[in-house]
């Protein structure tokens, strides 16, 4: 994407315990990045403070315009009135969500990461899915005067925003915008609650879905990715959705020269 000198990179990188080694791009890649698995449902999370400071020193950047969300912090529910509009989406982690970290888009994506126990890696195909990093992005546009309203927009808008596109109207996640759109950290804050909620099992109304395909349960991770993009449990649009998900998760587009 930009004029850089070239050179050769090979380095044995942690976040999948293999060595990848690429050519023509002098970016590093994320370093300290260890990506342990998902943690278990029911497990203690990580505080702010620790997944802060664990997170990688490089200063890689391959999206630069994220700057300024990158270095604007979130807010609490508390401090908005939000938090019983956020217990509806992601139950007792609502009060935990602040977005208060700043630093690289991959700096933000590890601290979300290690915060709500979730593999790093995931959560950056995740990221590669909705937006390819870019916290600019928009999606879900509609003409529908009422959804738009309903976070003080007026017809026609976008209803989704950022990083992990945290969708903004009233039956979706209600109060996150314009957090979601001005933060980076506030969006993969909430979205990476709203992942771990469903992974512990609170989102049993997922089964009552008409379109869901199977009875939904604690503990798989993949299931909750499909469910953020679709809102049912393994309907046609999750299970798309999971495979090419998982596409970026093996391949690690991210590493690669030119993403």
């Amino acid at each position: 994407m930009r004029s850089i000198p070239r050179l050769v990179v090979c380095m044995t990188l942690a976040l999948s315990s293999v060595v990848v080694c690429c050519t023509g791009d002098s970016r590093p890649a994320p370093e300290g990045a260890a990506t342990p698995a998902t943690l278990p449902p029911g497990s203690r999370l990580p505080n702010d403070a620790a997944c802060a400071a664990g997170v990688g020193q490089s200063h890689w950047e391959p999206r630069p315009d994220n700057a300024t969300p990158n270095h604007t912090s979130g807010v609490a529910c508390s401090e908005v009135g939000a938090c019983s509009a956020w217990q509806q989406n992601i139950y007792e982690f609502a009060a935990r969500v602040d977005g208060r970290f700043t630093g690289t888009t991959d700096q933000i994506l590890q601290w979300g990461a290690c915060k709500w126990g979730i593999e790093a890696n995931l959560l950056r195909a995740v990221a590669t899915r909705e937006s390819t990093w870019r916290q600019s992005q928009v999606g879900d546009y509609t003409r529908d005067s009422k959804l738009c309203s309903s976070f003080g927009q007026s017809a026609p808008c976008y209803q989704s925003y950022g990083l992990l596109q945290v969708k903004a109207s009233a039956a979706a996640h209600p109060a996150t915008y314009p957090y979601s759109q001005a933060s980076t950290a506030f969006n993969v804050d909430f979205a990476a609650a709203w992942l771990r909620s469903c992974f512990e099992g609170t989102d049993r109304w997922l089964a009552k879905k008409p379109q869901s395909s199977r009875g939904y349960s604690a503990g798989d991770i993949w299931g909750c990715v499909g469910a953020w993009y679709s809102g049912a449990w393994y309907d046609a649009g999750a299970q798309d959705y999971i495979e090419k998900v998982k596409q970026f998760y093996l391949s690690e587009p991210w590493l690669k020269p030119g993403f």
